[in-house]
């Protein structure tokens, strides 16, 4: 029987409108998307940046779809299945990834010749998936001649907050903007195919009246496999950089205001931390109130503690993190918590629930204490931010300039 590919129409189309609700659909996130395939066979796949996105995933799906695996064993579509997984915040996208990873497996053929039958056996040995409606059904208890009554509370924490909560994120959204970078090589501006500005982006804040602030890393603007940029290259970074005030709607297109020329103050690797001059245009807007102490907790306290991330993930519009957002770990030099995070969420504010900045968001790591269950998932990974007094510390023992030139310490 000719090969049709691991998915039908039906189920590409599912996996296709999963991406877009997931926020995975612009061109930069789908390229960090399948930055899970070997460079080489990522070069292979179509590409019409003329297209609308959509067309574009439906196009690379399709392909993806019809090669059955790699030279080295690697099977396109379940890696990318897995990634999809792995950055989607919602539930019932995550499941939906997953399920569809799993009928590429289940679905993979045999090879032929010699090895069919081993391969018959070996597909054979593969465990049927359940679905995810089939694990939920059959993990719901029944509720036949129970008796309900109703809960104030759910479980152990109040997870209610004033409606306050809303007003003071809105008026805190006000002060955080998306940052993009061009990289920049000896000097030069750096430009991929079609002449498009070889760019990435993050996330950045009021740090104090007319100053801004940002992750090292941002500005850096490289992979983890590049040298560090030069420090004429990291300048010419932060001054061409723009800043994306209250980018809300896909729909808007601004492209943003420009550093400028010596907007970049300091920037310091070691905390992952640097702090620009922002536009004019932007001067006026509220500095971000800073916690004075830092958030507390060891791994023998119980959770309870949360904070909130305004962020612009895979560099999409403004997005608030605070669903699961318990605090992990707490001390002077690190903030752990699980609130949900993106790439292009570096940078972001770290919020307590009275909307004081506690930490500057930098990003995720393995688990700071020891692995725990949390509404049936095993926690594996945490993310991460630097305390803001740990900032201003270092500020005040190794920059003393810098910090005179931000207002001092407060």
């Amino acid at each position: 029987m000719a090969w049709n590919g691991y998915l039908d129409a039906a189920e590409l189309i599912r996996v296709r409108d999963a991406l877009i609700a997931a926020d995975l659909f612009s061109p930069e996130a789908f390229r960090a998307l399948l930055s899970v395939l070997p460079a080489g066979y990522r070069a292979l796949l179509p590409g019409n940046p003329g297209l609308p996105p959509a067309m574009q995933i439906d196009q690379i799906l399709r392909a993806m779809n019809l090669v059955v695996n790699l030279r080295g064993g690697e099977v396109p579509m379940r890696l990318v299945l897995a990634q999809a997984a792995d950055y989607a915040a919602d539930a019932a996208q995550r499941d939906l990834f997953e399920d569809m990873a799993a009928q590429v497996v289940a679905r993979r053929p045999a090879p032929a010749g010699a090895n069919a039958a081993a391969g018959s056996a070996a597909a054979a040995a593969v465990p049927a998936q359940p679905t995810a409606m089939a694990r939920l059904a059959a993990a719901m208890p029944s509720l036949a001649g129970a008796e309900v009554a109703p809960e104030a509370v759910i479980g152990e924490l109040d997870t209610t907050l004033s409606v306050n909560f809303l007003a003071g994120g809105l008026a805190a959204a006000g002060s955080v903007f998306k940052i993009v970078v061009q990289r920049h090589f000896d000097g030069a501006a750096s430009f991929t195919s079609g002449d498009t500005p070889d760019a990435s982006s993050g996330t950045a804040w009021m740090f104090r009246p007319g100053i801004g602030i940002t992750n090292h890393h941002v500005l850096n603007a490289r992979t983890g496999t590049e040298p560090d940029a030069a420090p004429g290259d990291l300048r010419l970074q932060a001054e061409t950089a723009r800043l994306i005030a209250d980018f809300r709607d896909e729909a808007d297109e601004r492209p943003g205001l420009v550093l400028g020329p010596g907007s970049l103050i300091h920037a310091d690797k070691t905390l992952d931390y640097a702090l620009f001059r922002v536009p004019d245009e932007l001067a006026q807007r509220p500095a971000l109130g800073l916690r004075r102490h830092p958030i507390r907790k060891t791994g023998q306290q119980k959770i309870g503690d949360r904070v909130n991330l305004l962020q612009h993930p895979m560099g999409r519009p403004m997005r608030l993190g605070f669903r699961n957002n318990f605090v992990v770990l707490g001390n002077n030099d690190m903030l752990a918590y699980l609130t949900d995070t993106n790439r292009g969420s570096s940078g972001a504010p770290v919020f307590d629930d009275s909307w004081a900045v506690a930490a500057l968001h930098v990003g995720s790591q393995p688990l700071s204490v020891p692995e725990f269950d949390l509404m049936g998932v095993t926690v594996r990974r945490e993310n991460f931010g630097v305390p803001v007094q740990a900032i201003l510390a270092d500020l005040a023992a190794n920059a003393p300039a810098a910090l005179a030139a931000i207002g001092g310490a407060v």
